[in-house]
C-alpha cells in the first residue's frame, strides 16, 4: 500500500515534462530515449499502484478511459517460428497489420497493465523523426494485437493523475454481526 501519495504523484509530473520534451525532439539522442522509456514504464507502474491503493485518486481519475489504436496480428499463434520472440520482437511490420486498425476505449488500469507487462514496447516517430506515440502489447496479448497510444495523451494522463487530489473520503467496514459471514473489508466512497 501507499502511505503518502505525493512521492508517487510528483514524479508523474516530472515524467510528463520529460515525455513532452522528448516528443518535440527530432531524432532524440539515445540517452533521452532511454530516459523516456524508463519514465513511461515506471509511471504506468506508479499509476497502477495508486489505483490499487483505493484511497489516493478520485473515482473519476481511477475510472478514466483512454483511447488506443489496435492493430491485429497477422501470424498464426500456433506457429512458434513466426511469432514475436526475444530476438525478433522489434520486427513489428512482420507481425502486425498496420494498414488496418480500430480504436478501442479502455480504462486506464488496463493500459497500465499492458505497459507494465509489455513484451512489445516501441516508440513510433513521425516522418520528421519526432516521437509521437508508443506501440505496446503484453506478454499475454502479443499474439492477438499491438496497441498504439499517442504521447500527447500519455502526458495529459500523467498530469491528471499527478495533480489529482481527493477532497473527501468516507469508509465503512463490513462487520455486521447479523450477517452469516462478514468480510471485514472496507467500503470506500470518494468525492472529488
Amino acid at each position: 500500500m501507499i502511505w503518502e501519495s505525493s512521492y508517487w504523484k510528483d514524479p508523474l509530473l516530472e515524467a510528463a515534462n520529460l515525455i513532452e520534451a522528448y516528443s518535440r525532439t527530432a531524432e532524440p539522442p539515445e540517452a533521452l530515449a532511454g530516459a523516456a522509456e524508463y519514465a513511461l514504464m515506471t509511471s504506468f507502474f506508479a499509476i497502477r499502484k495508486l489505483i490499487d491503493a483505493k484511497t489516493k485518486l478520485t473515482k473519476e481519475t481511477e475510472a478514466q478511459v483512454v483511447s488506443m489504436t489496435r492493430h491485429r496480428s497477422v501470424f498464426a499463434p500456433s506457429d512458434p517460428v513466426n511469432k514475436p520472440n526475444l530476438m525478433n520482437w522489434h520486427d513489428l511490420y512482420r507481425f502486425y497489420d498496420f494498414e488496418t486498425s480500430h480504436t478501442v476505449e479502455k480504462e486506464l488500469y488496463y493500459a497500465c497493465n499492458q505497459i507494465v507487462h509489455s513484451f512489445i514496447f516501441a516508440f513510433v516517430c513521425s516522418d520528421d523523426g519526432k516521437p509521437e506515440g508508443i506501440l505496446f502489447s503484453s506478454d499475454k496479448d502479443k499474439d492477438k494485437f499491438v496497441n498504439y497510444m499517442e504521447l500527447d495523451l500519455i502526458v495529459r494522463v500523467f498530469r491528471r493523475v499527478g495533480n489529482d487530489q481527493i477532497t473527501e473520503l468516507t469508509m465503512s467496514r463490513d462487520l455486521d454481526p447479523n450477517k452469516k459471514q462478514s468480510t471485514g473489508d472496507w467500503t470506500i466512497r470518494k468525492s472529488v
